[in-house]
């Protein structure tokens, strides 16, 4: 018992009769026993806490902020000490069971009387709705559960939702856990493999995906661990998923179809196809083309003139190219050209490539405006330096590039970005397309 009139307390038997008085510092108001049989005793008048070790000897004050009101003996030997301070205090400290302070945590204002000789704390020192160790379980849910609300190591793993719930079997997808008790540091493991904990989340943590296995084989666990080997296993709670093949139906970089003049053959090329899943095991094992309607198969066909003709490409114009690729569990990819059939005479040649250098740059502006106004030589292609595509050459040319150059305008037409046979509407004795 805690006399605060004469600085000591008094223990009592169970008849409640005094078995002797023991100093306390100044005016001690509550006293928690330890699992060391220690009396540990709050000190209101001043900023101390004193322990009366059980062997005897000496009282030992530990300073502790300015009016500590409660105390209690927490399951891991620590001390929480509520800080009245004449009603200015909103603080509970934490002490280790040798006195050094552990961390300071700020509650509701003038926190009194929170140890009931469980080594719990009572919810009037803390807001019932808040978090006090940032675990995801409310001060009042923790207390209910007879557990410690600053106590981490306390509460189990819990995992609630696991977003987004699916992700490519190549891994590297980005989850966010949500749940409980998920400070870091912690271990995830999708599918039995470990995944990259990546950071803190909103009410989680962040993970990375890893590879997983090829086939995918559906829904897998997620098992989420503490160092202290705590865990929680959510079954089934994340699905790999295969990524189509991404289909390239023509040869080159830009997607732009295919152009032949009347009498040509048609190579289709589709080589440049890929699959994403590559690295996990899976490959593209088949080709299917439509040509205007009409089916082809392999990587790479040579459909001749006459076959085309038989396709209904008879005339100029554009018509519909189709490459399908399936990979080795028949996931399907697509993706649509066109073939453009241009006239006979037609010459390849790069728009906006006035200097016939095989692109499109600022070199071309300037060998423009050297030859208008510096006599420099004159485009060897004047189709290719039409840039505008209007049918003259002149300033106005050289000030399409540099606004598309330089100023977000719009590309040169076709034939543009790669070259392309066109008709000529100027003239092109000579262009680096045809060479």
């Amino acid at each position: 018992m805690a006399n605060r009139g004469s600085d000591d307390v008094t223990i009592l038997d169970a008849d409640g009769s005094a078995v002797g008085s023991f100093p306390a510092g100044p005016r001690p108001v509550e006293i928690a026993l330890d699992f060391e049989g220690n009396i540990w005793v709050a000190n209101d008048l001043g900023a101390t806490v004193t322990r009366l070790s059980s062997a005897g000897g000496t009282p030992t004050a530990f300073a502790v902020p300015n009016g500590p009101r409660g105390i209690s003996v927490a399951g891991d030997g620590s001390l929480f000490v509520s800080i009245y301070d004449g009603g200015a205090g909103r603080e509970v400290v934490r002490l280790d069971p040798d006195g050094n302070e552990l961390e300071t945590l700020f509650v509701d204002p003038r926190p009194v009387n929170h140890g009931d000789g469980t080594g719990l704390v009572h919810a009037s020192c803390v807001v019932p709705d808040a978090d006090a160790d940032l675990d995801g379980w409310t001060n009042a849910e923790e207390i209910d559960l007879l557990t410690n609300p600053f106590d981490l190591s306390e509460h189990p793993v819990d995992v609630t939702a696991i977003t987004p719930d699916s992700g490519s079997v190549n891994g590297g997808t980005e989850i966010l856990i949500d749940g409980r008790s998920l400070e870091l540091p912690l271990e995830v493991r999708v599918g039995g493999r470990l995944a990259t904990v990546v950071a803190p989340g909103a009410g989680g943590v962040v993970a990375r995906t890893p590879e997983g296995a090829f086939p995918p084989v559906g829904l897998v666990d997620v098992l989420v661990t503490r160092p202290d080997g705590n865990s929680f296993l959510a079954v089934a709670a994340f699905e790999y998923t295969n990524d189509a093949p991404v289909a390239d139906p023509d040869p080159d970089s830009v997607d732009d179809g295919y152009y032949i003049v009347p009498g040509d053959s048609l190579e289709l090329d589709g080589r440049d196809s890929e699959d994403p899943n590559e690295a996990v095991g899976d490959s593209i094992v088949g080709y299917e083309w439509d040509v205007n309607g009409h089916p082809l198969s392999g990587a790479n066909p040579v459909v001749s003139p006459e076959i085309l003709v038989s396709f209904g490409i008879n005339g100029l114009g554009g018509y519909d190219v189709t490459l399908r690729v399936t990979d080795s569990v028949g996931v399907v990819g697509e993706a649509t050209v066109e073939l453009v059939v241009v006239p006979l005479g037609s010459v390849a040649f790069l728009r906006g490539d006035s200097n016939q250098d095989s692109g499109v740059d600022l070199g071309d502006p300037i060998f423009f405006f050297r030859w208008l106004f510096q006599g420099g030589s004159a485009p060897s292609c004047r189709d290719a330096a039409d840039a505008n595509g209007d049918r003259r050459l002149d300033l106005a040319d050289a000030i399409w590039l540099v606004r598309f150059l330089f100023q977000g305008f719009t590309a040169p037409p076709a034939p543009y970005p790669v070259c392309r046979p066109h008709p000529l509407e100027l003239d092109c004795s000579s262009s680096v397309c045809s060479s």
